[in-house]
C-alpha cells in the first residue's frame, strides 16, 4: 500500500478547488452574455487554436458527438459569435472561426481572468506562474487522453 503524500495531497486540492472555481467563473461569464458553458468553451478552444478550428478538432477537444457539436455551433452561428466558412483544404469540411462578437466575449472573459491574476499574485507574479498553469493544464488534459491508466 502506497503512503500518502501530504504534500501531493495538498496539490491535488488545490488543483480541484482551482478547477472548481474555473467552472464557477466559466459559467458567471456564460450566463453574462446569454451563452451555454458549453458555447462557451467552444470560443475559449478557438481562441486557443488561434480562432480556427473544424468542427472534428472542437469535437475531439471537447469529446463531444458530432450531432451534439453540430447543436452548439448552430446556437453560437445564430448569436453570430462564430462563423462556418468552406474549408479550403478539404471542400467535405468547413471551418468554424471566431466573429468580432465572439472576440468581444473572449476579451472580456481574458480582463477578468486577468483581474483575478492580479488580485491572487499582485507584485508577486513572476513567469513561473504562467508555465506552472499550463503544465499543470498539459497534465490534465493527458490524464483525459488515457483515464485507465491512473489505477
Amino acid at each position: 500500500m502506497k503512503t500518502p503524500d501530504p504534500l501531493l495531497d495538498a496539490a491535488a486540492e488545490a488543483v480541484r478547488g482551482f478547477m472548481l472555481a474555473t467552472d464557477r467563473f466559466r459559467r458567471a461569464m456564460s450566463g453574462h452574455f446569454n451563452i451555454g458553458t458549453s458555447e462557451a468553451l467552444v470560443l475559449s478552444h478557438l481562441r486557443n487554436s488561434g480562432g480556427q478550428l473544424t468542427p472534428r478538432e472542437i469535437g475531439e477537444r471537447m469529446m463531444l458527438t458530432s450531432g451534439t457539436l453540430t447543436a452548439i455551433l448552430d446556437r453560437l452561428t445564430a448569436q453570430r459569435l462564430i462563423t462556418r466558412i468552406p474549408n479550403p483544404e478539404d471542400r467535405r469540411s468547413v471551418l468554424v472561426t471566431l466573429n468580432p462578437a465572439g472576440r468581444r466575449v473572449l476579451d472580456y472573459t481574458q480582463r477578468r481572468m486577468e483581474n483575478a491574476v492580479v488580485t491572487a499574485f499582485g507584485d508577486d507574479l513572476s513567469a513561473q506562474v504562467p508555465e506552472l498553469l499550463w503544465r499543470i493544464a498539459t497534465a490534465l488534459d493527458q490524464e483525459a487522453d488515457s483515464p485507465d491508466t491512473a489505477e
